[in-house]
């Protein structure tokens, strides 16, 4: 009896062609739309994802207080609307928004926000127009009063607020780079007169001790921008110079070269800077190398330690247990048995002010991502009797992520807020934390978890597709090599004869050689893991090999079922078969080595 109509196993290739079209479609649109996620998972174990706050238009870290009911309390700034604005938003316990203030700025932009909070009253700081604004709201969000200038006319570019352990606020300010000048409000008064500290200093930062002694740091920036000297001095509470100010370091900083930092901070025995060098010009532009020093608190003039700051560069970190750590932090990369690739391109620094047995330090750090690109995420320092001893790597994101803000609640439990920069010179901000209650809440899988993993799974398949003609490059090498071995079998030759056998061996061993020489990483590249950093450690190396053998056998099964299996024995009709279905998968789920980003 004659076959009519087409085999049920064979699919119409219009039809094939219609439903991948339509796949893709859905990928792009998608992942478009998953373009944000309102949660984002952290590299680091230990820590909870980090719930999306709110956008901000500042580029500048996004302070946050921690208010006793557990609350977290993040002062956002958007100069977007039409009246620019500073707004409160209100985190609960389980990461859940309970409420939202919006603030009104009638004049200049506001820059470089800081937020304070007494335990009755929220106190909102903010540049614009050269000079430091004030507004007290109460525990609701709503003012005490109007907003007020408290720099009075004096050019402010920078400032630094602490609160003692009385409740009382100092208020320290400077000028900018090419008008300098450090100035201070008595403690507790912030409607007295200025007190001048240093006509040449800049960069003041504060920090308070429980015995209400007021820590002081800011550099000194003479004229002719040669020489930087970094100053330090302790004081009592209210009392402002005469006071004994040290010089603890000092560097050469050329035309060419910017400084990053320093950022300041105490533990319970050491003072610790650290900071960036950046070139800006030159041969050597671009290059950016990155310090700590840290010194006796106690005897600020005697001997301090000065050392070259790196960090681990990878993204697939040996996280473990760490028990020198005072700090509950999680997993982390032990530094001193750690015996990894490292990286001093650095930026971006805060350090918690809150004084103990061990510290953490925040930074912006340019790490590898996906092995062939490098993207700038944000790393975490821990630094203790003097030195650094552990680390994490905490963001892993396509997009830049940057100016990271770290504090510690009462339980020592670590609060993190960082931007994540996108289009039209928005960011937007993420809260995240290592608190047992607010992480297991938000790190719960639900459906628009789901949902948004999928998209973004389908939207990274859909760009690595893009890059077939690499699989025609593939194919190619091995049919050259099937025509090349003619001679080792007949024609119409059934596929268990030797002869085709090792035509077929050879073929796919050159496809594969292929392969691997334009995509060196693939055992390296744990697969989904640009679109699922949560796959665990145990999985890897399974995923690593399993993951290629598995995409090979499907080509070799598909290419058998429509040659060898129906009776069509073409050694270059079962290579082209097999070499598009391998192909294909391949750069779907691999292509994002080459991309660097999805």
């Amino acid at each position: 009896m004659p076959i009519t109509g087409r085999p049920r196993n064979l699919i119409h290739p219009v039809r094939l062609l219609q439903r991948t079209l339509l796949l893709l479609v859905i990928a792009l649109s998608l992942g478009g739309c998953a373009s944000w996620a309102e949660r984002t998972w952290l590299k680091a174990p230990g820590w909870s994802r980090g719930v999306l706050v709110g956008e901000t238009t500042a580029f500048d870290p996004v302070p946050f207080v921690l208010l006793e009911t557990g609350e977290t309390v993040v002062l956002l700034a958007d100069k977007d609307l039409d009246t620019p604005a500073l707004m409160l938003v209100s985190i609960g316990r389980r990461g859940e928004m309970l409420w939202l203030k919006t603030y009104p700025v009638e004049i200049g932009v506001p820059e470089e926000p800081a937020l304070l909070w007494d335990g009755e009253t929220f106190h909102l700081f903010w540049i614009g127009s050269q000079s430091v604004f004030y507004l007290p709201v109460d525990r609701e969000g709503e003012p005490h009063e109007a907003a007020s200038i408290v720099s009075e006319n004096y050019q402010a570019s920078e400032f630094d607020v602490e609160l003692s352990p009385e409740g009382r606020i100092a208020l320290w300010f400077a000028g900018p780079r090419h008008n300098p000048g450090v100035y201070a409000k008595p403690a507790g008064n912030l409607e007295a007169r200025s007190i001048p500290i240093d006509a040449k200093g800049m960069r003041p930062q504060l920090q308070y001790t429980e015995d209400g002694t007021l820590h002081a740091f800011w550099i000194q920036h003479p004229s002719g921008y040669e020489r930087e000297a970094f100053l330090y001095g302790a004081f009592e509470y209210g009392k402002i110079p005469p006071i004994d100010v040290q010089t603890i370091h000092e560097l050469d900083v050329a035309i060419a070269e910017v400084l990053h930092g320093p950022v300041f901070t105490l533990d319970e025995d050491y003072g610790y800077l650290l900071w960036s060098e950046e070139t800006r010009t030159g041969l050597s532009a671009g290059a950016i190398t990155s310090f700590l020093l840290s010194f006796d608190a106690a005897r600020p003039e005697g001997d301090w330690s000065e050392g070259f700051l790196r960090v681990p560069v990878e993204y697939n970190l040996p996280f473990d247990e760490f028990p020198a750590g005072k700090l509950p932090a999680g997993e982390r990369v032990d530094l001193a048995s750690a015996q990894l690739p490292t990286t001093g391109r650095i930026l971006d620094y805060a350090i918690d002010e809150t004084i103990g047995r061990e510290s953490i330090a925040v930074f912006n750090v340019q790490a590898d991502f996906l092995r062939r690109k490098s993207a700038w995420q944000i790393g975490a320092l821990f630094v203790e009797d003097g030195a650094s001893t552990s680390y994490q790597l905490l963001s892993f994101t396509t997009r830049e992520s940057s100016n990271p803000l770290v504090r510690l609640d009462p339980e020592e439990n670590i609060y993190l807020t960082w931007l994540e920069r996108g289009g039209g010179g928005r960011s937007r901000v993420y809260l995240a934390t290592t608190n047992s209650e607010f992480r297991s809440a938000v790190n719960q899988i639900r459906t628009a978890d789901v949902l948004q993993g999928v998209a973004e799974s389908l939207f990274g398949l859909a760009s690595g597709v893009v890059l077939l003609p690499f699989v025609l490059v593939w194919i190619l090498a091995g049919i050259v090599v099937i025509a090349l071995t003619w001679w080792a079998r007949k024609e119409d030759q059934p596929f268990l004869k030797p002869g085709t056998l090792f035509t077929l061996a050879l073929a796919i061993g050159t496809y594969w050689f292929a392969k691997t020489f334009m995509f060196p990483d693939i055992f390296r590249y744990v697969p989904f893991s640009a679109w699922i950093p949560i796959i665990p450690e145990s999985w890897e190396f399974a995923l690593r090999f399993g993951v290629p053998l598995l995409i090979s056998l499907i080509g070799f099964y598909v290419a058998m079922r429509f040659t060898y299996l129906v009776q069509q024995r073409s050694p270059i009709f079962f290579m082209l078969i097999f070499g598009l279905v391998d192909g294909v998968m391949t750069l779907a789920i691999y292509g994002v080595i080459f991309w660097g980003e999805v």
